[in-house]
Formats: C-alpha cells, sequence, structure tokens
C-alpha cells in the first residue's frame, strides 16, 4: 500500500511539472490569441500590416525547429530536466521582454524567441513519460498531462482576456512569473535523469529505422497542425467579426475551447484502449463536423460549445494521439528521436498555416468565416484518409519493434 502510494505521489508530482510544458504552450498561443485584436489595434497605428497579424502567433513555430533541433543534440549531454528549464528561463524574459517593445518588428523578434525555447522545452516533455512508463499507463500520463495543461489554459485565457482589456501589455509579465513558477516545480518534482547515449541497434550495430507507421504521425502531426493552428490565429478576429466583443470575450471562448482538451485529456487513455486506431479517424470526424458548426455560429454559446469540441477533439485526441502513438511504433532506443521529428513537423506545419491563410483569401476572401470552413474541409479529408490507412494495414505489422 505504502508503495503504490509512493508511485502515485511521484505519477502525480512528474504529471504537475511536466504540465508546466503544456502551460508554456498554451500560454503562448490560446491564451495569446486573445491579444491578438488588441496587439493588432495598437500596432497598426504605427507600423504593423495587416499582413503581418497572422504572424504573431506562426512567427513563434518558425523559431521552434531550430530550438527542437538544438534540443535533440543538448540531450546527449544536458538532462532533459535541464533543458526544460533552460527554454523555460529564455521564454520567461522573452515573454516580458514583449512589454517594452514599441515596434512591430520588436514584438515579432521577442514571439521568434518564445517560440525558440517552446521548441526546446517540448521533445524532452513529452519524451519523459516514455522512458518512465509503459503501456497503458504511458497513455494515462500523456491523457493526464494534455487536461491538467488545459485546466490552467482555461484559467490563463480568461485572465489574459480580462487583463487585455485595461492593456495588453500587462499581460506580458505573466511569461516571467509562470517561467519562475516551473523552475521550482521541476527542480521539485521532476527526476534528473542522465543524458541519452546515441541510439545503436543492439544487433546489427547500426540504427533501427523509425517505420512507416512512425512516419505516418509524422505526417499527421504537420497536417493537423496546418490547418488546426488556424483556430488560434482567428478567434479572437472572428469574435470581431461577428461583433460578439473583444478581448475578454475571445478570452471566454479560449477558455472554452480548452475545456474540451481537458474533459478529451481526462478519457484519452481509456478511449485509446478501447478503441484503439479507430479513436483516430472518430476524433477527426467529430472536429469536422464541430468546424463547420463553430464556422456557421453567431453567437458566443455556439462558438463556446463547438470550440470546446473542435480543441476537445482535434488537440486533446489527435495531437494527444499522433504523440502517444511513435511511443509504440517506434524503436524503444529511438523514441526520443521520434517524438523529437514528431514535434519538428507539427511546427513546421504551424509555421506554413499563415501562408496557408494568405492563398485561401486569395482564392476565395479574407474572412475568418472561410478560413474555418476551409480547415473542416480539411479534416474531413483527412478523416478518410485515416480510414483508408487503417483498412488497408490492418493486417500487417507496421510497428518498427
Amino acid at each position: 500500500m505504502a508503495e503504490k502510494a509512493k508511485n502515485n505521489y511521484m505519477k502525480f508530482s512528474i504529471i504537475l511539472a511536466v504540465v508546466c510544458i503544456a502551460l508554456m504552450y498554451n500560454a503562448n498561443t490560446s491564451s495569446f490569441t486573445t491579444l491578438v485584436s488588441s496587439v493588432a489595434g495598437e500596432m497598426m497605428q504605427v507600423d504593423m500590416l495587416p499582413t503581418q497579424i497572422g504572424w504573431l502567433i506562426s512567427i513563434t513555430s518558425l523559431l521552434m525547429i531550430p530550438g527542437v533541433l538544438l534540443s535533440g543534440l543538448l540531450t546527449r549531454v544536458m538532462s532533459m530536466r535541464n533543458i526544460m528549464i533552460l527554454g523555460w528561463a529564455i521564454f520567461g524574459l522573452s515573454g516580458a521582454g514583449i512589454y517594452f517593445m514599441h515596434t512591430t518588428m520588436g514584438i515579432l523578434v521577442m514571439r521568434a524567441v518564445m517560440g525558440f525555447a517552446i521548441g526546446l522545452s517540448q521533445p524532452s516533455s513529452k519524451a519523459i513519460p516514455s522512458r518512465l512508463y509503459e503501456g497503458n499507463d504511458r497513455n494515462n500520463v500523456m491523457g493526464y498531462i494534455s487536461m491538467g495543461g488545459g485546466i490552467i489554459s482555461v484559467i490563463i485565457s480568461i485572465l489574459f482576456g480580462q487583463v487585455g482589456l485595461i492593456n495588453w501589455r500587462y499581460t506580458m509579465f505573466f511569461y516571467l512569473a509562470f517561467s519562475v513558477i516551473f523552475i521550482v516545480l521541476a527542480l521539485l518534482f521532476i527526476p534528473n535523469l542522465p543524458p541519452e547515449a546515441p541510439a545503436r541497434s543492439q544487433t546489427a550495430g547500426k540504427k533501427r529505422p523509425l517505420g512507416i507507421a512512425t512516419w505516418a504521425m509524422v505526417f499527421c502531426g504537420f497536417y493537423c497542425f496546418l490547418i488546426g493552428a488556424v483556430i488560434q490565429i482567428k478567434t479572437s478576429t472572428f469574435v470581431q467579426e461577428l461583433g460578439l466583443g473583444g478581448s475578454d470575450v475571445a478570452g471566454y471562448v479560449s477558455a472554452a475551447n480548452t475545456v474540451g482538451i481537458i474533459i478529451c485529456g481526462m478519457f484519452f487513455g481509456r478511449l485509446q484502449q478501447l478503441l484503439g486506431r479507430w479513436l483516430y479517424p472518430l476524433a477527426l470526424a467529430i472536429s469536422t463536423g464541430a468546424y463547420f458548426v463553430f464556422a456557421n455560429g453567431n453567437n458566443v454559446v455556439v462558438l463556446c460549445l463547438s470550440g470546446a469540441v473542435i480543441c476537445g477533439f482535434s488537440i486533446g485526441i489527435v495531437m494527444a494521439y499522433n504523440i502517444a502513438r511513435v511511443t509504440f511504433t517506434a524503436p524503444r532506443e529511438r523514441i526520443t528521436t521520434a517524438i523529437t521529428i514528431v514535434t519538428l513537423a507539427t511546427y513546421i506545419g504551424q509555421v506554413c498555416t499563415t501562408p496557408l491563410l494568405n492563398l485561401v483569401a486569395s482564392i476565395w476572401d479574407g474572412s475568418s468565416r472561410t478560413a474555418l470552413l476551409f480547415v473542416g474541409a480539411a479534416f474531413g479529408l483527412l478523416t478518410v484518409i485515416s480510414v483508408v490507412w487503417i483498412l488497408l494495414t490492418r493486417n500487417k505489422k507496421l510497428s518498427a519493434d
């Protein structure tokens, strides 16, 4: 009994600490989306161009890429905990630095540095549970991490929205406060695992291939973030286009979106165990329908409910599945590498989101509704692809194991 209590405490401590990395990402994206219209409203009177608004969110993804690459190298000489602490220190200082920036370029540079810090920290935060847990315990921990990050994100989305009504710049100091809290939690709870040795096959003396299933998840990670980031970029402007309010209302919608992540995160492990691979197309199909409802919504209640379903299934299930799946399909000694590649693919997808939106606007129109309808159709396409993939591979062993 004492041993079980100790294990549960250890699991809770790790989840609590790793959740802070989810907080880093969510504070940088979903919470910042509540401020986009306020930031653009101020900076367009100075030097911001309309085409630069989307880059307030997307620019962070561009610098996440070198952050991820550097993280892969650092895991050989630094512990995962220390890499995350370094990332949080950079994140907090650059976030607070935005307060002092009064040009568009200055703000974008600080946002880019924040992205680099996220890229540095994310692979280690996702790899730690895979090194400490096996089987369904690993899925459960992944789900709890998603749920915990979601709970905190609900709070900060509302907080950002309300403080943003006073002055959006004040919210930048929350980033510094978050970084201090995480560093303390990391030092107290996250095990200081030793650096990883370069992975080599014990039989052939060469690295084993990641496998087709792993590369399929890499593609899905890119695709889902390419289209999934649209709701983060467009929520604030969509609320304004509908005449429903400002950053406070956008904060409520973003918070509701995150509630969906919390609920789905709670049941991710059980749903994965019950439905297996069919969980993926089911979550995609539900996301497809919810996007069409969101795009045609005309009041806050509809946006909150449909947004909760979208983010719950497209992030709480689909994104979590992408990471959890590769921890089973990749060779054990290359799990961290597989997670790094999937993470890198998701960031590349986010970088491409703004050019994609510009392309959609050039073909149809630049309204948020059109962009959201396009994303709904794109999720529907991936639903069909995933069903075909499962049917074609149901009798094949695609794992690298």
